[in-house]
C-alpha cells in the first residue's frame, strides 16, 4: 500500500520536430514499485507510446486509493504481459 501524499508523478512539455508533445516523468514511487516487483525489464519492454500512457494515466489518479488501483494495473499487466490498459495485447518490439 502506499503512504498518503504527493505521489509525485507529473507531465513535461517536450519540444519535438512535431511540434510539441506531453512526456510523463516516471515517479519516484513506480520505480520503487517496479524495482521491488522486478517489472522493470517487462516496462521497458513496452513501447514508449505506452511507457507514457501508463505514467500519464498513473499521474492523474488524484486519490490515493485510484492511484494505487492504477498501479496495481500496471503491475499485473505487465506481469501477464499480453495486456495493456485492459486489452489484449501482442507484444511487439520497442519504438
Amino acid at each position: 500500500m502506499l503512504s498518503e501524499g504527493d505521489h509525485g508523478c507529473r507531465d513535461v512539455e517536450r519540444a519535438d520536430l512535431e511540434g510539441s508533445a506531453t512526456v510523463s516523468v516516471m515517479a519516484d514511487v513506480v520505480l520503487q514499485v517496479l524495482l521491488h516487483e522486478r517489472l522493470m525489464a517487462m516496462y521497458e519492454e513496452r513501447s514508449r507510446r505506452q511507457q507514457n500512457d501508463y505514467l500519464g494515466w498513473i499521474s492523474r489518479a488524484k486519490r490515493q486509493a485510484t492511484l494505487q488501483k492504477r498501479i496495481d494495473q500496471l503491475l499485473d499487466e505487465l506481469d501477464r504481459g499480453d495486456v495493456y490498459m485492459k486489452v489484449d495485447h501482442s507484444p511487439s518490439a520497442r519504438s
